[in-house]
């Protein structure tokens, strides 16, 4: 009795475990045969606009990070001229331009935030090219500055800068006087607005009233376009205008550039523009000079000892648009914040 007993406890615990394997191995066949119905079950067709929309998420960067960046690391002055930071830079330029020979200048600036008086008031000193100051990202050739100003004096301002935002609007209100051969006050208001149109395009307003006992007044207006190609590419469009009282003239610039970001120490970037202009004892508006050419941008030592510089080839009216080469190398050293 205790035999049969035995066996038939046996056989029940021989058919449990055969069950439990059938239904583990159902289990797995269940889940093979779920995954093939869902590679072979036909797949909705993705559109060419849903394409587009992947590729461009992969690439696009946000316009304002991408922008600042590149700014900061060429020191642009719209961006330095629109933040209340500590900061001083001095600048050794050197330019060799074919017919004219070599110039070499030494130019400082000095931006002290004042936080005290709420970190809105910020004091400012430099040493530059006597000439009224424009925040531009369209710069006059080498070849044209000489030839315009071939014994320009350089001149120091001292003054205060004020910094408030009215709702969208950046405004910076600032005053002192500038030195050369005698002491000339000046005051300059400057407005920017930015306008983000995409995650890749981005619309730059800067405006400039400016007013000095010596040169009357003056108005500035650049317009700049960005467009990130990559997290590493920027396309600009920059379009500015000027004119200056004392002798009714205007001029405007127009530029397109292409910054490449070669890595976090090197940054090149390629420019090609015009210049038109009206001279004071003629009502005639007329291409003043055609110029293209590349700056490359080398930081020498960690973030504040840079290299910068390259070729220019421009055609200026005044050498009845004979291409002329010029050859510019900057040095500078930035301590503080930009």
């Amino acid at each position: 009795m205790m035999v049969r007993l035995g066996i038939f406890l046996f056989t029940i615990g021989l058919t449990q475990v055969a069950s439990a394997i059938t239904k583990a191995e159902q289990a797995d066949l269940d889940e093979i045969i779920s995954d093939l119905e869902e590679d072979l079950a036909p797949k909705e067709k993705t559109s060419t606009l849903e394409k587009l929309e992947d590729v461009h998420e992969a690439i696009s960067e946000d316009i304002e990070e991408v922008a600042n960046r590149i700014d900061s690391f060429f020191v642009n002055d719209t961006v330095v001229y629109g933040r209340n930071n500590t900061n001083v830079r001095l600048l050794n330029t050197v330019t060799d331009v074919e017919k004219e020979g070599v110039d070499g200048n030494v130019d400082f600036k000095i931006r002290l935030r004042l936080p005290k008086l709420e970190d809105k008031v910020q004091l400012e000193v430099g040493r530059q090219l006597d000439q009224t100051p424009v925040d531009s990202n369209t710069k006059i050739s080498p070849t044209l500055q000489l030839q315009n100003n071939p014994n320009a004096p350089r001149s120091t301002r001292t003054g205060l800068a004020f910094f408030k935002d009215v709702f969208t609007v950046k405004s910076k209100l600032s005053g002192g006087v500038r030195y050369d051969s005698g002491l000339n006050p000046y005051a300059n208001l400057r407005l920017s607005r930015n306008f983000k149109i995409t995650r890749r395009q981005n619309f730059n307003l800067i405006t400039n009233w400016y007013a000095e006992k010596k040169d009357n007044t003056s108005q500035f207006t650049t317009l700049y376009y960005d467009i990130v190609l990559k997290s590493n590419l920027l396309f600009r469009v920059s379009n500015e205008t000027a004119y200056r009282d004392l002798h009714h003239t205007f001029d405007s610039f127009h530029a397109v550039f292409l910054f490449h970001e070669l890595n976090d120490r090197n940054t090149i970037y390629y420019s090609a523009g015009v210049h038109a202009m009206n001279p004071s004892d003629s009502y005639n508006y007329f291409l003043s000079e055609y110029y293209v050419g590349p700056n490359w941008r080398h930081r020498l030592y960690k973030r504040y000892l840079y290299v910068d510089g390259g070729p220019t080839l421009t055609w200026p009216k005044a050498q009845n648009f004979e291409p002329i080469w010029s050859f510019t190398v900057h040095l500078e050293v930035i301590f503080g914040k930009i």
